[in-house]
């Protein structure tokens, strides 16, 4: 996680996302800040390039997590 020039915003990298979407451990930080952003404390940007990533390797079978249910919906 990064935090972003504006107060409460952040940009989330693959690997935050992907623990996030996968209930694995994360450091405390980031953990907060997903949480806060879950009760709409804070805001998460997520990069393309991001979720490329995420299809990528969920398509390789390196990740559990897809969202094709995303991208179906």
């Amino acid at each position: 996680m990064r935090k972003n020039s504006h107060a409460n915003e952040f940009a989330a990298d693959t690997m935050a996302l992907v623990l996030r979407l996968e209930k694995r451990k994360m450091g405390k930080e980031a953990k907060s800040i997903f949480e806060m952003a879950e009760e709409g404390d804070t805001t998460i940007f997520v990069p393309a390039i991001v979720l490329a990533e995420v299809m990528y390797l969920s398509e390789k079978g390196r990740i559990e997590c897809s969202l094709k249910p995303v991208f179906t919906s």
